[in-house]
């Protein structure tokens, strides 16, 4: 494999546990948004959301491809992405280290604004370790996994497509960056999740350490030392073809 040049890190539960609350919040108001805009009550939003999301990948795919008369982008990112992140997520020392010692650039692909991204990374206090954020307005509000989404990233950073490593969680979008030839890590966050190709599978993101020594883009001193300083054995597995 040729080493890899970029690491693009998708926002959500990449970096962060999915317990933090985070994401539930961020849901919750997609819901909200929907039953107010299309006229529902909340369940019936809560159900169309959840059903969008695995007919397209993703509600806010969904929503922009089938109601785009009816939602205004702008307006429907400032509502959703309008949650006190800091009240979620604090500094992760463990996440600054493991990034600091990436011997490759570090961007981030996200369905979310910059805004709120650039809010994320900085309560976790690692903005300083990415080159670039390609966010949704990015990609022209082509949220993942729309193929041209990936296809713009991959032209934006003038590098040949397997030079590109994905670490994503949701499975649905590996499948683009798969067929652009990218390198991939699908981190499921919950060990009996199946259904996601990629060429590693990891629990979560402190596991992802030996898939970076095997890309090349972590040295074996580091690995050790990592394997040592994050808890849990922090092996990640090769995924089945």
């Amino acid at each position: 494999t040729m080493s890899v040049v970029y690491v693009l890190f998708d926002l959500d539960a990449a970096f962060f546990p999915a317990g933090a609350g985070l994401m539930d919040a961020i849901g919750a108001r997609i819901t909200r948004y929907i039953a107010e805009h299309l006229g529902m009550s909340v369940d019936a939003a809560n159900a169309l959301r959840r059903q969008y999301s695995d007919l397209d990948g993703s509600s806010t795919r969904g929503l922009f491809m089938r109601h785009a008369l009816t939602i205004d982008p702008t307006d429907y990112l400032t509502f959703v992405h309008d949650v006190p992140v800091e009240k979620y997520l604090s500094p992760d020392p463990d996440l600054a280290w493991l990034l600091d010692n990436l011997r490759a650039k570090k961007a981030l692909f996200t369905n979310a604004p910059a805004e709120y991204a650039e809010r994320v990374l900085a309560a976790l206090n690692v903005r300083r370790h990415f080159s670039h954020i390609f966010d949704i307005k990015f990609s022209r509000y082509l949220a993942k996994p729309t193929p041209l989404a990936y296809v713009r990233v991959q032209e934006s950073l003038h590098v040949p497509a397997e030079r590109l490593l994905l670490v994503e969680q949701q499975a649905a979008h590996l499948a683009p960056a798969r067929q652009l030839q990218w390198q991939t890590v699908w981190v499921r966050g919950n060990p009996g999740l199946a259904g996601g190709k990629a060429d590693y599978v990891v629990d979560d993101w402190r596991q992802t350490m030996r898939a970076f020594f095997e890309l090349g883009v972590m040295d074996e001193k580091h690995r050790m030392s990592a394997e040592h300083q994050l808890a849990g054995g922090a092996l990640a597995r090769t995924a089945l073809p």
